[in-house]
């Protein structure tokens, strides 16, 4: 414990407890299914397509989330960070989307379905999120109420993403020979699984960059950041052992996708809704804890007249109870 308070910010200590267990446990799944195929055979899930389909659209939901309340959150506090999350989620949703329309066994989205396609659609998937990811955790996050106001900029930043996504999609539609081959005969190719690994080796670096954030205050989620990106890169270690495209590591790696996916989410909801409004509420608790310990008394009213709060340490000096004058006009009184 002793060393765990010397690693990590007093700030993050109790958020780092609440979610040690559950990375612990997720960790150990990995090695533990690891162990387990590896000495029988796996099989075959059935019902896979309707499984796949159920956690893809989980995914796709959660990723617009992150894109719904970072978007507005960067509105009305603008932060680089958040903007980044946003934009590049929605372009993750949106290539999971053509992803799990891709996926073999669906009817053919603008082509031929295959394996190969649906990988196609992964991969830039994982690799976009990875550096989004990255490039939100290593940039300075600004104070809430430090930014200036949301300028054009953001409208640029969602345009580039957007356009990147659309390239993606022409590719892989119309000219799939430019990509390397991703799925054959044997199964996985080489160049898949080191695509995969290369997508460890970003969430590594974010998870280096968040060690650092944690040693000191922050102004963001770092417990939960630093969870949903441990978790995702675990999914991908899923997606390097499977033969098959309906074989339990494949299902695994979903399941594990969408928990580091709700992980972010509430990172990012906790982070630019919940602190803010926790913070206001503490600084009301402690006006109003300065108001009423002030000796005369003190009444806030609207500009039409109407009483909105009463403070005052002797309450028998008023005619009525406070909760009979506040909403009533001083006309009234």
């Amino acid at each position: 414990m002793n060393l765990i308070r010397l690693q990590i910010h007093s700030q993050h200590l109790a958020s780092f407890k609440a979610v040690a267990p559950v990375l612990s446990l997720l960790t150990g799944g990995v090695i533990a299914a690891w162990v387990y195929f590896s000495v029988a055979s796996p099989q075959r899930v059935g019902h896979y397509l309707t499984l796949h389909q159920v956690l893809e659209t989980l995914s796709i939901a959660v990723s617009a989330l992150v894109f719904a309340v970072g978007w507005k959150a960067h509105s009305l506090n603008p932060q680089r960070n958040v903007l980044i999350l946003a934009c590049g989620f929605l372009g993750v949703a949106i290539l999971d989307f053509s992803h799990m329309l891709s996926f073999a066994g669906m009817p053919d989205y603008i082509t031929p379905n295959s394996v190969a396609k649906g990988i196609n659609f992964w991969l830039p998937a994982r690799y976009l999120g990875a550096l989004t990811l990255l490039a939100a955790v290593t940039l300075h996050w600004r104070v809430p109420g430090d930014a200036a106001a949301p300028g054009p900029g953001r409208f640029v930043v969602l345009m580039l993403v957007l356009a990147a996504v659309a390239a993606i999609h022409a590719v892989f539609f119309w000219f799939p020979q430019w990509y390397p081959q991703t799925y054959d005969a044997q199964g996985l190719t080489r160049f898949k699984i080191a695509s995969e690994y290369g997508v460890v080796a970003l969430y590594a670096a974010s998870l280096g960059a968040l060690l650092h954030w944690a040693r000191e205050r922050a102004a963001f989620d770092v417990a939960r950041l630093f969870a949903a990106v441990w978790v995702m890169a675990l999914s991908e270690f899923f997606f390097t052992f499977y033969i098959i495209a309906t074989d339990p590591f494949n299902l695994l790696g979903h399941i594990y996708k969408v928990v580091g996916y709700y992980y972010l989410y509430r990172a990012i909801f906790v982070g630019t809704i919940e602190a803010p409004y926790r913070v206001l509420k503490q600084s009301d608790k402690a006006m109003r804890a300065v108001l009423d310990a002030v000796p005369d008394l003190m009444f806030e009213v609207t500009r039409d007249g109407h009483y909105v709060q009463i403070h005052t340490r002797q309450p028998e000096l008023l005619l009525m109870p406070a909760s009979e004058v506040v909403g009533r006009s001083i006309h009234d009184i």
